[in-house]
C-alpha cells in the first residue's frame, strides 16, 4: 500500500485491486485522513477501513481541475466578507445562500459560483457513491483543507507533490489498459501543468474576482502590468494582482486603478528589524481559534520588545522604527479601511483611508488599523497572504479575526483592564470614557477585552455588562 501525506497533517493510503475486473476500471483502496481523523473510510473509528471505488474519476479531476486548484483563492465575483464561509465544505445550496444572503444573484454569478465549488470539492471526482465533502482552496503560498467542520493548512508546493503522487500512483494502475477514455484521461494528467498555463493565462481575470472589461482597463490590456511569475509550475501572485483580487467590487474602478499605482510607485524595502520580530514570534499554532492566536501574537510581540504584559504598544511609533512607511488617502464610499502590502519588488507598506466616516478618520480607529496591519505583517507576510491584504475587501474572515484579536491586546491588553476594572470605586459606565481617551481606544475594544476575560467579567455588576454589551457593535465574541 502506497502512502503520502504532508506534513503530517493530510495523508492518504491507498492501493489497487487486483482481480481482473477491478484492474480493468482502475479500482483501488484509498484512506483518506486528515490530522490524522479518517474522513474518506468505509466503517467506524475505531475500526475504519480503506474505501473500495473507483478512483478513475479522482485522476480526471484532478487533472482537469490542475490550474483552479493551485492558482484560485476567492470566488470569482466579489461578495461582502460576511458573506464568505468559513468552512466551505458542506451542502452546496447552504453556502449558496450565504454568499448571496447581502448580495443579489444573477445568471452568471450563479453559474460561476456552481463551477467554482464543483472544481474545489474532492468529492465530486467520485460520482456514485456518497462521500463527505473535501474542499481544497489555496490562501497566498498554503493550501487549506476543509471537512467536516475542520480544516488545516498545508504548504502549497508541498500539497502540489502530493497529489501530484497520488495521480501517478493511480496512473500506475491503469497505464497499461487498451481503452479511449483511460488514455485520454492519462493524456489530460500528462499535460496538466502546460495545460494549466494557457487556462490561467486565458482567465486571470476570474482569478482576480473581476470581470475581463475592469481587468482589461486596470492594466491597459497589457497582462506584464500584472508583474506575475510562475515558479515550479505554480503561478505566484505580485502585489498588484493580490491587491486588485482583494479589493476587486469594494472599490470602484478609479479608487482601485490608484490603489494600485500606489502600490507599483512603491519600491521594495528592507525592513530588518520587522524580519527579527517575525523570526523571534515564529509558528503560531493553526489549529486554535482567532482569537487565541490573536491573542498569543501580541504577547510574543509584547515580550520581544520587553514590554510589560499590561503596558498598550504604539502602532505608530513601532512601524516606524521598523522603517514601514504609511500612506493617508481618501477613499469616499467604500468599506475598505486599508492596504497594505509586501512582496519582493513593493512594499512593506500601509494604505489608510481616511475617507470622513472611516475607522482611520479618528485617531482611536487609525491606531487599531494599524495594529492590525502590523499582525499581518508578522505571521501572514509569509505564509497566508504571502504579499497584501485588504481590510475591508475580501482577506478572508479568519485572518481578520485574528488581526483583530490582536490589535485589540496590543492597544488595550487584557491584563490592564482587570487591574482597572478590579481598582475602580466607580461604576464602569463613567470610567469608559476616560478610558478611552487615555490610552487611546475606542470604548468597543475597552468594552470587548473586558468582556472576552471571564475573570474581569466576573467583577462586573450586571448593569456593567449589560452597558458594556451596548457599547459592542460586532455581533460575535471569541470564535
Amino acid at each position: 500500500m502506497a502512502r503520502f501525506n504532508i506534513e503530517n497533517k493530510v495523508s492518504i493510503e491507498m492501493s489497487r485491486l487486483t482481480s481482473s475486473r477491478h484492474k480493468r476500471f482502475g479500482y483501488g483502496e484509498i484512506l483518506l485522513s486528515i490530522d490524522n481523523t479518517p474522513v474518506w473510510s468505509s466503517g467506524h473509528e475505531p475500526n475504519t477501513v480503506p474505501l473500495k471505488w473507483n478512483w478513475l474519476g479522482l485522476l480526471s479531476f484532478l487533472a482537469s481541475n490542475w490550474s483552479w486548484i493551485f492558482t484560485e483563492q476567492n470566488i470569482p465575483f466579489a461578495v461582502p466578507p460576511e458573506s464568505i464561509p468559513t468552512y466551505w465544505n458542506g451542502e452546496f445550496q447552504k453556502i449558496r445562500n450565504l454568499i448571496f444572503s447581502k448580495d443579489h444573484s444573477t445568471p452568471e454569478k450563479e453559474s460561476n459560483l456552481k463551477s467554482f465549488f464543483l472544481r474545489h470539492d474532492l468529492s465530486e471526482s467520485v460520482p456514485g457513491i456518497e462521500i463527505p465533502s473535501v474542499f481544497i482552496l489555496r490562501t497566498g503560498k498554503n493550501l487549506i483543507f476543509s471537512a467536516e467542520q475542520r480544516q488545516t493548512i498545508v504548504d502549497l508546493h508541498k500539497a502540489y507533490s502530493f497529489f501530484e503522487n497520488v495521480g501517478n500512483e493511480i496512473v500506475s494502475w491503469i497505464k497499461d489498459i487498451n481503452d479511449r477514455n483511460i488514455k485520454s484521461i492519462l493524456n489530460a494528467w500528462k499535460n496538466k501543468d502546460d495545460n494549466s498555463r494557457k487556462i490561467i493565462n486565458d482567465k486571470l481575470y476570474l482569478i482576480a474576482s473581476m470581470n475581463q472589461y475592469d481587468f482589461n482597463y486596470l492594466s491597459n490590456s497589457n497582462q506584464d502590468y500584472w508583474e506575475l511569475e510562475w515558479v515550479d509550475h505554480i503561478l505566484i501572485e505580485s502585489e498588484i494582482f493580490a491587491a486588485a483580487r482583494l479589493s476587486s467590487g469594494y472599490v470602484t474602478l478609479e479608487q482601485q486603478r490608484n490603489i494600485l499605482n500606489l502600490i507599483k510607485s512603491s519600491g521594495h524595502i528592507d525592513s530588518k528589524l520587522l524580519e527579527a520580530a517575525t523570526t523571534e514570534i515564529g509558528w503560531i499554532h493553526w489549529g486554535r481559534a482567532p482569537y487565541r492566536q490573536g491573542y498569543t501574537i501580541a504577547a510574543k510581540l509584547r515580550e520581544y520588545l520587553k514590554v510589560t504584559h499590561d503596558t498598550p504598544v504604539n502602532p505608530d511609533d513601532l512601524l516606524k522604527s521598523w522603517n514601514i512607511p504609511i500612506h493617508e488617502h481618501v477613499f469616499g464610499g467604500t468599506s475598505l479601511e486599508a492596504v497594505a502590502c509586501w512582496g519582493k519588488k513593493h512594499g512593506p507598506i500601509i494604505i489608510l483611508n481616511t475617507a470622513e466616516g472611516n475607522k482611520c478618520s479618528h485617531s482611536h480607529g487609525r491606531l487599531f488599523t494599524l495594529a492590525h496591519e502590523i499582525c499581518h505583517l508578522l505571521v501572514d507576510r509569509n505564509s497566508t497572504l504571502d504579499v497584501c491584504e485588504v481590510l475591508g475587501g475580501a482577506t478572508p474572515k479568519f485572518f481578520e479575526k485574528r488581526a483583530n484579536a490582536f490589535a485589540a491586546e496590543l492597544l488595550f491588553p487584557q491584563t490592564l483592564a482587570m487591574r482597572l476594572v478590579r481598582d475602580s470605586e466607580e461604576q464602569i459606565g463613567t470610567l469608559v470614557g476616560g478610558w478611552s481617551n487615555e490610552y487611546n481606544v475606542t470604548k468597543e475594544n475597552i468594552s470587548w477585552q473586558i468582556l472576552n476575560n471571564e475573570s474581569t467579567r466576573t467583577l462586573l455588576e450586571s448593569d456593567e455588562a449589560t452597558y458594556l454589551k451596548q457599547l459592542t457593535s460586532m455581533p460575535e465574541e471569541n470564535d
